[in-house]
């Protein structure tokens, strides 16, 4: 089988203002693997951008996305970066995680790893991509990367144009009207 990483949910529509989550599924197709990297590439205008990262632990420096790998093998130790990258223009999400034991960490189906949670700012249009060269997963017996494909992740920001506006008169009669 295939090695994949993906990102869920797929495909989506967001509000300006909505902040939502999207995970990172890894699937090791049965086959025992040592470890994992990812780097998610976006572009980014820090002065308007489109989506920002929301900081899983502000106590935390830097700005951090939230490692699940620990739960599914305990021994998974994890690391992130998230930085603007160069070329200008560009976010970096860069995300691993290593296991020491000897038999290595092996699933059969998408199982989360990690979860990034972003903010919609503007509207727009945006994708996700990885970065072939700095994404794979590291088989346990050969050491070589098995990492077959991680899909584009699109997504949209809209204006919220389905919201009502509401207004509530008294006339000079006292009786009130509603108009939607």
């Amino acid at each position: 089988g295939n090695v994949t990483l993906t990102l869920q949910p797929g495909t989506q529509t967001y509000v300006v203002g909505d902040t939502f989550a999207v995970d990172v599924m890894l699937n090791t197709a049965g086959r025992a693997i040592s470890g994992v990297a990812m780097r998610l590439v976006f572009p980014y205008n820090a002065s308007n951008p489109i989506i920002d990262v929301v900081d899983a632990d502000p106590a935390v420096s830097g700005i951090q996305i939230q490692s699940t790998a620990g739960t599914l093998d305990a021994s998974f130790a994890t690391n992130v970066n998230l930085a603007q990258g160069q070329p200008s223009g560009q976010m970096f999400i860069d995300f691993s995680a290593t296991t020491s034991t000897t038999d290595g960490y092996t699933n059969t189906s998408g199982q989360k790893i990690a979860t990034i949670t972003f903010k919609a700012k503007k509207t727009g249009v945006i994708s996700i991509e990885h970065d072939p060269t700095r994404s794979l997963v590291t088989d346990k017996t050969t050491s070589l990367d098995v990492l077959q494909t991680i899909p584009t992740y699109e997504l949209s920001v809209v204006d919220d144009t389905q919201k009502p506006t509401v207004t509530i008169t008294a006339g000079p009669d006292n009786n009130a009207t509603l108009g939607a």
